[in-house]
């Protein structure tokens, strides 16, 4: 009876924060407003799980901003229901903060609200081209930053409704995500899964590439993530993700490894993972 309760409880949570959200065009049609709000429900039933890396995030994303010169402007790409985001830190830090979602939640309206200096944009960051989907830059909506901040986005780029036969989209988009994070001057922080591992409930194991054999910048830390614990989904199956942090300081050509050696950026954005 209790865990009836508790599931009529999350659905209910998940219903209002899908009902509530601010979006971009398009941004319920191609499933970002509904994948937010699962995200939130599967958080209310994880979230001693979720928490520690949740925490490595929101530390890594504070630490990284004092790699940034000035403190005019922090830009947060797919800031979500900011789980994963020191918003208070970021908004003591910076003059501005702005988020940047296709769907923004009621709860980080209200948090934009309360703090005073951070602002909301609901923008989607895929526009459809004429025969594939394209990496759409926030740089053209948003003045320039003294640091952006790309949480857990690579793997997350929503999918088009139409794509042409033999295009790898995914590969493309997660490319162009990142060469665009390396653009400007400002400091860059990024967080990425790198690895999805399954487990069934038979021992079967089973690895898939989130970035689709597109190389992340050196990792200045690594975690896991048991995203979907033991018990959390129907079929069984254990989902634990392999995540890195990576920062890339004001100005700078490359990003930090951990020697404290760089790797230009171009050299990573080009690259491939041997498949």
């Amino acid at each position: 009876m209790q865990a009836a309760r508790t599931s009529g409880r999350q659905m209910i949570v998940e219903a209002f924060v899908f009902a509530t959200q601010m979006t971009a065009p398009g941004a319920r049609a191609n499933g970002i407003a509904s994948e937010q709000a699962a995200i939130v429900a599967r958080y209310l039933r994880c979230r001693s799980q979720w928490r520690p890396h949740l925490e490595n995030c929101r530390s890594f994303i504070l630490a990284g901003a004092e790699k940034a010169r000035g403190s005019r402007r922090a830009v947060v790409l797919g800031s979500g229901c900011l789980l994963d985001i020191p918003l208070a830190g970021l908004s003591r830090r910076f003059e501005e903060v702005v988020l940047v979602d296709a769907a923004q939640p009621l709860h980080a309206r209200m948090a934009a609200r309360r703090l005073g200096n951070v602002r909301p944009v609901a923008l989607s960051l895929v526009a459809m081209g004429p025969a594939s989907p394209v990496y759409r830059s926030w740089r053209g909506t948003v003045r320039e930053a003294d640091y952006v901040v790309a949480s857990m986005l690579l793997s997350q780029l929503p999918p088009p409704r139409a794509v042409a036969p033999g295009t790898d989209w995914r590969r493309d988009l997660i490319a162009a995500a990142l060469a665009d994070l390396c653009a400007g001057a400002e400091a860059a922080c990024l967080i990425t899964e790198t690895s999805c591992n399954l487990r069934g409930s038979g021992g079967e194991t089973q690895a898939e590439d989130p970035l689709h054999g597109v190389a992340a910048p050196p990792a200045l830390e690594r975690w896991g993530w048991p995203l979907a614990p033991p018990g959390e989904r129907a079929d069984g199956m254990v989902v634990e993700l392999d995540v890195c942090a990576s920062l890339r300081p004001s100005g700078d050509e490359g990003w930090m490894g951990p020697d404290g050696l760089e790797e230009p950026t171009a050299a990573i954005a080009g690259r491939k993972e041997p498949r």
